[in-house]
């Protein structure tokens, strides 16, 4: 294609920002989201929930941390969305790219959960017993 002048080519593109399965987008790994876009707001009620949860007040290390975390939630649901839209598997078997993504930002939402302090607390779960006795109680009240 030639062009006559090299601005007008800069010109015709678009200035929207696209948001890619994966780490194909450089949007959420270095700028700014503007925080009156829905995944500004996302990235903010992620930041609060989890600052909430440490007990408020981190430090500026766990802050950017806590700022990365939410980028990477951003992105697993991306990905999720993309497998959603196609099938996991391609036509000769093999898996597709976006469940790769998936499954490594997953891992990686989960170490930085981890690193952040958030532990997984296991629920109590009755005995065979005590659920069969509990049903038949439930039972016998109706």
């Amino acid at each position: 294609m030639l062009v006559k002048n090299a601005a007008s080519a800069k010109n015709a593109r678009s200035r929207k920002v696209t948001i890619k399965h994966g780490y194909g987008s450089g949007l959420l790994r270095t700028a700014l989201l503007d925080r009156r876009s829905k995944l500004g707001k996302m990235e903010l009620q992620q930041i609060q929930e989890l600052t909430a949860q440490i007990g408020g007040d981190p430090s500026p290390a766990m802050a950017a941390m806590i700022t990365h975390r939410a980028r990477v939630h951003i992105l697993v649901l991306c990905a999720w969305q993309e497998l959603n839209r196609r099938n996991l598997f391609s036509d000769e078997g093999e898996p597709v790219p976006a469940l790769d993504a998936y499954l490594r930002l997953v891992r990686e939402d989960r170490e930085l959960l981890r690193l952040i302090g958030l532990t997984r607390v296991k629920k109590p779960v009755p005995s065979l017993t005590e659920y069969l006795h509990k049903k038949a109680q439930e039972a016998s009240d109706d």
